[in-house]
């Protein structure tokens, strides 16, 4: 299941091998979205390996 990347992150967020990483001039805010980003990925990653 892909998860959306919040509009405060667009331009920010560069996929790397086994995930995304968040560019180094990132605000406090963004650096705080992208962790719930990355917790929601991971959640959603979990349900799909449970269902499968």
């Amino acid at each position: 299941m892909l998860i959306p990347i919040p509009p405060e992150l667009k331009g920010m967020v560069r996929f790397v091998p086994g995930g995304c990483a968040l560019k180094e001039s990132a605000t406090p805010g963004q650096q705080e979205a992208f962790k719930t980003f990355q917790a929601e990925r991971a959640r959603a990653q979990e349900a799909t390996v449970v269902s499968a």
